[in-house]
């Protein structure tokens, strides 16, 4: 899975999306706050072959990451057997909504590279 997770213009509008790769199955998924309360809940069926890309509606009013106020969201995907809907795998991954800019007259692409042990 590959987790992306940006802020609109408007710095509270977020948005996330997730690429993954699947043999087979389906992938559920649900972003908590951090209080525990869903705040979306998509689905996505995988079948193989190339990546797909679960893209969430936008996310009105997160909670913006920074070093003063570093809050963080749980993502939490389940991938289900396609022929009986059980669950046989569950990964949760903390998630922060950032987006960071340099302006000096000339746009250039940034790369930020985040880790947690």
């Amino acid at each position: 899975f590959t987790i992306h997770a940006t802020l609109d213009d408007d710095h509270s509008t977020g948005r996330l999306t997730v690429a993954w790769r699947l043999g087979k199955g389906q992938l559920w998924a649900k972003l908590h706050d951090a209080e525990g309360a869903i705040v979306s809940e998509p689905v996505a069926t995988g079948t193989g072959g190339p990546l797909g890309e679960l893209e969430f509606q936008a996310l009105p009013n997160v909670r913006p990451w920074s070093a003063e106020d570093p809050y963080l969201y749980t993502l939490v995907l389940t991938v289900t057997d396609p022929a009986t809907k059980t669950p046989v795998s569950f990964y949760a991954v903390k998630v922060g909504f950032k987006s960071s800019v340099v302006r000096d007259g000339q746009p250039r692409p940034v790369s930020v590279v985040l880790a947690s042990a």
